[in-house]
Formats: C-alpha cells, structure tokens, sequence
C-alpha cells in the first residue's frame, strides 16, 4: 500500500478484477482487522452501487418498451373499431335502398 496513489490503485485493481480480493484482504490483515473491513464495505458498496445502476438501466428500457407496446395495442384497437363502424354504416347503407335512413 505504502501511499494514498498506490491504495486507490490496488482498490481499483481489486475492483476491476485485475487483482484478487485474497490478495488485498491478506496484506490488509497484516496492517489491521478493521481496514479489512473497509476494504468488504468498499467492494460492497461500489458492487452493489454497479448493481443497481445496471438494473435500473434494464428496468427503464423495459418500462419504456411495455409503454410503447401498450401504446401500439391501444392505436390497433382504435384502427379495428373504426374499421368494424365503416363496416356496419356500409351493411346499413346497403340494406337502406330507399335513403331513407331507417332500415
């Protein structure tokens, strides 16, 4: 460890998978219990910061991908609707033959 710049490199290394975790837990067992359990609150901490960021990530794109089927489902239901009434005024005129408006 010996200096701030070589401490924020190992805690990088151990983070970014370029160093193992034994490794660092054994040189920092050798300083002090408690800086052992730093380094678990650290690796802890920034996992499960990663870790949610990432399912946050997944969670809005399927929200948004959910909305615009929905949205999509919704406009095709209107566009069947629409094309059943023109069917039915179409039925209605033909059996009108008079135009008179009443069948």
């Amino acid at each position: 460890f010996g200096s701030v710049e070589r401490s924020i490199y190992t805690l990088y290394t151990a983070i970014t998978g370029g160093r193992n975790w034994a490794e660092v837990v054994g040189g920092l067992s050798e300083i002090d219990e408690m800086h052992v359990c730093a380094f678990i609150a650290f690796i802890s901490f920034s996992f499960l910061g990663v870790l949610n960021i990432v399912t946050s990530v997944f969670v809005e794109c399927a929200m948004q991908s959910t909305q615009r089927h929905r949205d999509i489902l919704v406009e095709d239901k209107k566009l069947f609707e629409q094309g059943r009434l023109q069917h039915m005024k179409a039925i209605f005129q033909l059996v009108d033959r008079e135009d008179s408006g009443v069948v």
